[in-house]
């Protein structure tokens, strides 16, 4: 695929045993990939030469799918260096603003009081509690008891099992419900790439513990 650029210090996701083990990108030149050693809670994943891995890709856009060859390994500077072949058939996931995860886990937030700060600071504000409904990589839909203006601004905070991740966002509409809640849709700024890359990771791991899910039901 053309337009699938492998960027260094990217993160990626080694498949392995129907488990993902996560890593990152450490260097790319023609001949091959070079990798970190790929981790789940802790364990190591000891991948050797002739191994044959699925790979999750994360761009600040976009999501790729290959297959690659671990082709050689080594230590350097006390690093553990994994080499991967270049990818040959590349599958594009999806876009990041264009899928919709329904989620309904509960959140904490808070009103950023001084909008031309740019900055995440946690200090600034008393965290409320809301419910997500649905979630993308450009924004999400969340339930709150508290009333929200269009324009304000929030930072929240979002968790799933291991990663945590705190976002700004903007206050786009808002609507009461039947209980006299208020439903927000909240569209995500000032986010830099490796914040971006974060928000497609959690949207990923959310729609892959959906299916697995759907998949042990039936």
């Amino acid at each position: 695929m053309k337009d699938l650029v492998i960027n260094i210090n990217n993160k990626i996701e080694v498949e392995w045993d129907k488990k993902y083990y996560k890593s990152n990108i450490m260097d790319v030149n023609d001949k091959f990939i070079t990798i970190n050693i790929p981790m789940l809670e802790g364990g190591y994943l000891t991948l050797s030469k002739g191994d044959y891995i699925e790979v999750t890709y994360y761009n600040s856009k976009e999501i790729y799918k290959f297959h690659s060859k671990v082709i050689g390994r080594d230590i350097k500077d006390n690093l553990h260096e994994i080499y991967i072949e270049h990818p040959k058939d590349v599958k594009k996931v999806q876009r990041r603003n264009y899928v919709r995860v329904f989620y309904g886990h509960n959140i904490k937030y808070y009103i950023l009081k001084d909008k031309l700060n740019s900055n995440i600071n946690l200090g600034q504000g008393i965290f409320e509690d809301a419910i997500i409904i649905d979630i993308s990589g450009g924004g999400m839909k969340i339930k709150t008891s508290k009333e929200l203006s269009l324009g304000d601004i929030i930072i929240s905070k979002l968790t799933i099992d291991d990663t945590e991740l705190f976002v700004k966002g903007r206050v786009l509409r808002s609507i009461k419900d039947e209980n006299k809640q208020n439903i927000c849709g909240i569209s995500f700024i000032d986010m830099d790439g490796k914040t971006i890359e974060k928000v497609i990771q959690f949207v990923f791991l959310l729609m892959r513990k959906q299916r697995n899910a759907a998949l042990k039901e039936g």
